[in-house]
């Protein structure tokens, strides 16, 4: 079967090859949900600018706290999946932990335009979809580190015995 994800071309990976290996991740962590997080912040601060009624009838304290979760997840998201230190697992650590704010931003503006307006499906369907997503993905980066931990020990395993061939 055909491999879907592109290898990187560089070792160490570019930017560039990280990019299109983590096309969708980088859209939803880097390009939609932070710029979402900045206009819920503003929402309160500028009143008759209503980028969303859902967001427009928050109490403050509500938004600023989707705010935060949004913004910082998809930031500290964007930083696991772009990570270039030497211990991966902090990228993976730091990737998951951005997913699960993320995941709970998404899933609390979900909940709150179910809350105001049940009926208009697609406001709280598609934030609904975005936070499974993020939480699909914190499965998926445990699963890449499982799955790899045991390679790379026979890796330096065969490396201190003098084998690699």
């Amino acid at each position: 079967m055909p491999a879907h994800v592109p290898r990187p071309r560089h070792n160490p990976p570019t930017a560039v090859d990280r990019l299109e290996i983590h096309t969708a991740d980088t859209g939803l962590a880097a390009l939609l949900t932070v710029p979402v997080a900045f206009l819920v912040l503003i929402t309160p601060l500028l009143p008759g600018y209503e980028p969303s009624r859902t967001l427009d009838r928050l109490p403050a304290i509500l938004s600023l706290g989707m705010a935060v979760m949004l913004g910082a997840g998809g930031i500290i998201a964007t930083l696991g999946l772009y990570w270039k230190g030497r211990v991966v697992s902090i990228g993976w650590t730091l990737e998951q932990i951005g997913w699960l704010f993320i995941s709970g931003g998404w899933g609390g503006f979900a909940y709150m335009a179910w809350d105001r307006s049940p009926t208009t499906t697609l406001s709280w369907y598609i934030p609904l979809i975005l936070s499974l997503i993020a939480l699909a993905r914190v499965v998926v980066v445990a699963r890449i580190e499982r799955d790899t931990r045991p390679r790379a020990e026979e890796i330096r395993t065969e490396r201190e015995c003098g084998g690699g061939g």
